[in-house]
């Protein structure tokens, strides 16, 4: 895994709010040992693409602080990749690699991929859960914050 010191993308005289413009779609783009592929979802600060590390030969989701992000979503996408990094759980996504693209242009975190759909996509497809599909899904997310692996 690559050093988990951090230099500011882009230098502190980017400026920009973190206005969630920065990417557009960079499939097909490599960012450092990655070769993007399609973008899996997107957030306020960060892009999550479907990425090939074309060192270790395996397909991870690559998330990407977008360029121009603010002092605020920058410093708490370092946190995330810290604390997240040092997680281990069988229902946690594990953390490969925290970066920086060689240019300095973008942070990432590498983590591995898992396949299926997104609980946004059941929710579109099924609308409202019962109460026991939610407590089957919540269940594995709550014994992972009552007892370590």
């Amino acid at each position: 895994m690559d050093s988990i010191e951090f230099d500011r993308p882009g230098g502190d005289d980017e400026g920009g709010a973190g206005d969630g413009h920065g990417l557009t779609n960079l499939s097909g783009k490599q960012i450092g040992r990655y070769l993007l592929g399609q973008p899996l979802g997107s957030g306020g600060a960060a892009t999550v693409y479907r990425a090939y590390d074309q060192v270790q030969g395996i397909t991870v989701a690559l998330k990407l602080l977008l360029p121009g992000a603010d002092e605020k979503s920058y410093s708490r996408f370092r946190r995330e990749a810290t604390l997240a990094g040092a997680l281990r759980h069988p229902h946690i996504v594990r953390i490969l690699q925290i970066g920086v693209a060689p240019k300095g242009e973008v942070a990432y975190i590498a983590m591995e991929l898992v396949e299926g759909d997104s609980l946004a996509e059941l929710l579109s497809q099924r609308g409202r859960l019962r109460p026991e599909e939610t407590a089957n899904l919540l269940e594995p997310i709550a014994r992972t914050r009552l007892r370590p692996s």
